[in-house]
């Protein structure tokens, strides 16, 4: 699906009942969800880790982040695999709906709509509902993502975490 003149791709997923977005060039892939492994002393907002393709690929816990009811991890759920500044990581999602073009002119400023919106990049009005557009670049802030690297490289120097 191309996207036209002022319109973008997002993958749109459920968590909950609410439906949530992410721009499609962030994202590189889906994936069923797989067993995850702690990571010692990660921030709160890491649920674990897991192999992905031999690369440790930390799974981001987007529920706590908006303040979701935590649920156990099941196999019917997905993984979208996504790029955050220069590393991979992934967020645990209930199901992925569909991959839309919503055109700009939709799209509301998150401040405007949703206070203390600091993680969204915006809110689509449409015909079905609404849809936050998650904005992955300001889900780890600079102290979250530097804990972050330096758990993943003592975590692959860990022959019982390595890859």
């Amino acid at each position: 699906m191309a996207s036209g003149a002022g319109s973008r791709q997002y993958v749109v997923f459920r968590m909950d009942r609410l439906l949530y977005a992410l721009a499609s060039n962030q994202v590189s892939e889906v994936t069923q969800a797989v067993a995850i492994r702690p990571l010692p002393k990660a921030g709160d907002m890491v649920e674990g880790i897991f192999n992905y393709r031999g690369q440790l690929v930390p799974l981001l816990d987007i529920r706590r982040r908006f303040r979701l009811g935590q649920s156990a991890l099941h196999p019917s759920q997905h993984f979208i695999i996504a790029a955050l500044s220069d590393r991979r990581v992934a967020i645990r999602v209930d199901g992925i709906e569909r991959l839309a073009e919503i055109p700009e002119a939709d799209i509301e400023d998150a401040r405007q709509a949703v206070p203390d919106a600091e993680y969204l990049a915006g809110v689509a009005k449409l015909r079905d509902g609404l849809i936050l557009i998650h904005d992955l670049s300001t889900f780890l802030s600079a102290g979250e993502a530097d804990d972050l690297d330096e758990k993943l490289v003592a975590a692959e120097a860990a022959p019982d975490l390595a890859p």
